[in-house]
């Protein structure tokens, strides 16, 4: 009997104790989403002004590849996927173009987007691991909680 009552009391409390750390876990990743997102808004920014800047030099291909990837980026839902998506081919155009002067910039840039996304991964990670865990992991299912997508920069 007494058993019993501990497993009553017992079961919600763990329910609720992983329920919780699920929802702050999610909130984590949300979080540091946005920061990487926010720095990938300065490397657009940027790029904007690499094309400004190099029109009147450059070919001219190359700066149409760049604005092509510059607007499917920013057009883009604001989501790691689609960032890994148009990342990598923005990038490319972006190094092809950038001059010595924006270079610094560049750099600095994405060094602020690397440490924004490990910090995103870890999080990530963080909330991928309550997830498949053995108790969180029923509530996550009951509740909607799935594994985040990670940031490949």
């Amino acid at each position: 009997m007494a058993l019993l009552v501990v497993l009553v009391a017992l079961v919600p409390g763990v329910w609720w104790v992983s329920y919780t750390r699920l929802v702050a876990a999610r909130s984590d990743v949300d979080d540091s989403w946005a920061e990487v997102d926010a720095e990938l808004l300065r490397r657009y920014e940027l790029a904007t002004r690499i094309v400004e800047t190099a029109s009147a030099t450059s070919d001219p291909d190359r700066i149409e590849e760049l604005i092509h990837w510059l607007d499917a980026a920013v057009a883009a839902p604001r989501t790691p996927e689609a960032a890994n998506e148009f990342e990598p081919p923005l990038g490319e155009a972006i190094d092809r173009l950038a001059g010595p002067i924006l270079r610094d910039r560049l750099d600095d840039v994405d060094d602020r987007i690397a440490v924004a996304g490990s910090f995103y991964n870890t999080r990530v990670e963080q909330l991928d691991r309550r997830v498949r865990a053995f108790a969180s992991g029923f509530v996550a299912r009951r509740h909607g909680f799935e594994r985040a997508t990670f940031f490949e920069f």
